[in-house]
């Protein structure tokens, strides 16, 4: 072990610092802590179901880790999203303070330390007890072509079964990428080829909920323009929803078992069809 001295008149006095052992393992003399150097949280991040709560600590230390007497405060940054309670007394090293956390509702917010002129900010997720998807099971597709985005929400309750409002750092994900995709952010969906694969949604604070997706070919919607629509005449169909008009679209009329013809060359959103004077059973 290596000890640095000075001699003042004939006495030698131990210079405060670090000692070294051979090893150079540091060995740090007890003594009164020195200035502010450093703030030091216990989490940069936490997750919380709505209702529940957790324990945060702080302290400032000085610049060998010792902690000093600097007060700390914490705070809530949007106190609709999460509470800051200061606790009487910490628990013990390494915090000189403690404060409870807990969610107050859906949303993403944060909490932020400061003591000894410095400051730090612990990120906080809340999330529901419950919840469920919310949207349709049946998702097109159109080869070669992709179909969407087709939109998902959450319905989202506590722990009491009550409805919360708002929304919150909700995680998307596809069970079959093959099936569909789905953005991890905003839950939106495109269909990708003919299955059935999950839908799943992960919240803060660990609810999931899943949602079982059909895709298959979806069906051309729009409106009919025609006359009588009795053998001989026309119709014009303007599509408002499915997919584009093309090569793979196959015309047929629901009623009497006719099929029709296309007359003319179709557009993306429009087709008119021609019924023969005499009608040809399908």
């Amino acid at each position: 072990m290596r000890l640095g001295y000075k001699m003042v008149l004939g006495t030698a006095l131990l210079v405060t610092g670090t000692l070294a052992c051979p090893d150079d393992t540091p060995i740090f003399l007890s003594g009164p802590p020195g200035p502010a150097a450093s703030l030091k949280v216990s989490n940069s991040a936490i997750e919380l179901t709505v209702g529940r709560s957790a324990v945060i600590g702080a302290a400032v230390q000085d610049d060998v880790g010792n902690v000093t007497g600097d007060a700390v405060t914490m705070t809530a940054c949007d106190g609709a999203v999460v509470s800051v309670a200061p606790n009487a007394a910490a628990s013990g090293a390494p915090w000189s303070a403690e404060a409870t956390v807990t969610g107050a509702g859906l949303g993403v917010s944060c909490v932020v330390v400061s003591g000894g002129g410095f400051t730090d900010t612990i990120r906080v997720k809340t999330g529901p007890a419950g919840m469920r998807v919310l949207g349709d099971p049946l998702v097109g597709y159109d080869p070669p072509d992709d179909v969407g985005p087709y939109s998902y929400s959450v319905e989202a309750v506590d722990a009491a079964g009550t409805v919360l409002t708002g929304t919150t750092a909700y995680e998307w994900s596809s069970a079959n990428r093959n099936v569909f995709s789905v953005d991890k952010a905003t839950g939106e969906v495109i269909g990708r080829g003919p299955g059935i694969a999950n839908i799943q949604v992960r919240a803060p604070g660990g609810a999931n909920a899943v949602m079982s997706l059909d895709v298959g070919l979806p069906g051309f919607q729009g409106t009919a323009s025609t006359t009588s629509g009795g053998q001989g005449d026309l119709i014009t169909l303007t599509r408002t929803a499915g997919p584009d008009i093309d090569g793979n679209t196959t015309p047929w009329l629901a009623f009497g078992n006719v099929r029709a013809f296309i007359d003319g060359t179709p557009s993306a959103s429009s087709l008119r069809l021609a019924i023969p004077a005499t009608n040809t059973a399908a």
